[in-house]
């Protein structure tokens, strides 16, 4: 079981490996309070520390350092995907991105409760019964 939530949300990262100044650009597959999943452009090995910098909402920066808990090709999309757990982030950061997930979760829910059709259940409507105690009709 995580301990965070994990929100499913393509935005662009950067990471950079500690040994070296190249960037390597990718896109979060999804991203937690403890952690994300993202691509990049070549294959990083498993406990490679690693600085992550993304933006949520506009212009908040996250960044944080990490470690490479599983980095893997994926021959169906054709990227390199890495699961990378934060090791140094700021409260400020974590919190920002567990309110942001939690935010986002709560919309999806919103969003798909009102998107479902109602379905009335086959012959509910013979037992309904009249009753004035509950209704006013106003003229």
């Amino acid at each position: 079981m995580r301990r965070y939530q994990r929100l499913a949300v393509q935005l662009p990262v950067i990471l950079t490996i500690n040994s070296e100044q190249t960037p390597h650009p990718g896109t979060t597959i999804d991203i937690g309070a403890g952690g994300i999943h993202c691509t990049s452009d070549q294959i990083l090995m498993t406990k490679t520390t690693v600085h992550v910098a993304f933006n949520i909402q506009a212009k908040r920066t996250v960044a944080a350092h990490g470690k490479i808990v599983a980095s893997y090709f994926s021959e169906v999309n054709n990227e390199f995907r890495h699961r990378i757990s934060f090791t140094e982030i700021s409260n400020a950061s974590q919190q920002m991105i567990q309110t942001y997930v939690e935010q986002e979760l709560r919309m999806l829910a919103a969003v798909k409760m009102f998107s479902e059709p109602l379905m009335l259940t086959p012959g509910l409507s013979e037992t309904l019964v009249y009753d004035p105690r509950y209704f006013s009709v106003t003229q």
